[in-house]
């Protein structure tokens, strides 16, 4: 059996309110502007799904055939715990590269691994919103939202913004992007100190 035709089969089953818990652990404040755009890793390791999003990770107890990472948006599992299922119990299946919970279904990014490198990945994406370097204000609008490219890695389901400093890591002239506004400049101070 091929992995094409496995992927049909990969599916975990939880608990309905255990999984309302795990979605609400996420973003305990409420859904800020950044959670709304985030990327939700969902994984299965030894009977506990896990669910990460940049800065934040829940598990509860779960079981199923679940032998990789899918990455879907955030507010697709969010909006289910505001409009709760009427299931005791709730399966996520994966098929096509879409999950589907019940009737709902939305397109995610399937990735296959092992145990430990499931672990290793979710970790990751847990640490994902911390950077190395502060952020400066950009030079054309005046907006403190610059970073190092550097330190810059695409998302899953880039925006416009995101786009633009991808484009800007191709150049070699410059160091630093605008999240806001897309500019890109070259921090001269940071060259300097290096040598």
């Amino acid at each position: 059996m091929d992995v094409k035709q496995s992927a049909e089969l990969f599916w975990i089953s939880v608990e309905h309110d255990e999984l309302i818990e795990a979605i609400k652990l996420l973003s305990p404040s409420g859904l800020t502007k950044k959670r709304r755009r985030a990327e939700l890793q969902i994984g299965l390791d030894r009977n506990e799904m896990t669910l990460c999003i940049p800065g934040a990770m829940s598990k509860c107890t779960a079981q199923g055939e679940w032998p990789g990472l899918l990455s879907v948006p955030y507010i697709f599992l969010y909006s289910i715990a505001l409009v709760p299922l009427m299931l005791n119990t709730v399966v996520l299946r994966l098929h096509a590269e879409r999950l589907r919970i019940d009737r709902l279904s939305i397109s995610g990014i399937w990735r296959d691994a092992g145990a430990l490198s499931s672990s290793m990945a979710l970790g990751a994406h847990l640490d994902s919103e911390i950077y190395t370097s502060p952020k400066r204000y950009c030079p054309l609008c005046g907006k403190h939202k610059g970073i190092a490219l550097v330190d810059f890695a695409l998302p899953t389901k880039p925006l416009t913004q995101d786009w633009a400093l991808y484009r800007l890591e191709e150049h070699r002239e410059v160091t630093h992007g605008c999240k806001a506004c897309g500019h890109g400049w070259r921090e001269l101070a940071l060259e300097t100190a290096a040598e």
